[in-house]
């Protein structure tokens, strides 16, 4: 599997205007990123990913729970893979495991 990474919501270019290509396992965690940061329905190519974090209340008190539910609902297409959520303030620490293999990422609040 390959893609094209993605910073900041653009993709990356090297020093020659060149696309940075992510492979093997990096992929998969960029998918899963973006599979949880997307709202659900709205990439109009596959109204499939995304999650409907957007849509939660944030000041419901099982909102961290709720939050993860929703998360590992998008992840639910990719196999053996799963999200924790960490933390909960100007953005939402978690951490993305697939084939047992497990990354730290911070996802901004403001696209949840």
């Amino acid at each position: 599997m390959t893609d094209c990474k993605i910073f900041n919501g653009d993709i990356v270019a090297d020093s020659r205007g060149n696309f940075v290509r992510l492979d093997g396992i990096d992929a998969l965690f960029q998918r899963a990123l973006i599979a949880m940061s997307l709202k659900r329905e709205s990439f109009i190519y596959d109204r499939t990913i995304g999650s409907f974090a957007p849509c939660l209340n944030k000041n419901d008190e099982d909102y961290p729970k709720k939050l993860e539910l929703v998360l590992n609902e998008a992840l639910a297409q990719f196999e053996n893979t799963y999200v924790e959520i960490f933390e909960i303030s100007n953005s939402v620490i978690v951490r993305i495991t697939i084939d047992d293999i497990s990354r730290t990422e911070v996802l901004l609040n403001g696209s949840l």
